[in-house]
């Protein structure tokens, strides 16, 4: 795949659709009610109870910063 430039058989963008429904599964289970997720924009939607436990504040100094 490095060589080819292409992907490989197990790529990254599988696993994160992967881990983000089982991290939505634990939620859902953890608050005991269905939860509504919109794939487009990566959120839960209609519950901030829910959505806060997607993601949390990261501690100051281990900020990600995502621009590309």
């Amino acid at each position: 795949c490095i060589r080819e430039g292409g992907l490989p058989l197990s790529d990254v963008y599988s696993h994160v659709q992967a881990m983000s429904t089982c991290h939505l599964s634990a939620i859902a289970a953890r608050l005991g009610r269905k939860i509504k997720w919109d794939p487009k924009a990566e959120k839960i939607v209609g519950d901030d109870q829910a959505a806060a436990f997607f993601a949390r504040e990261r501690r100051k100094g281990f900020e990600i910063d995502f621009k590309i």
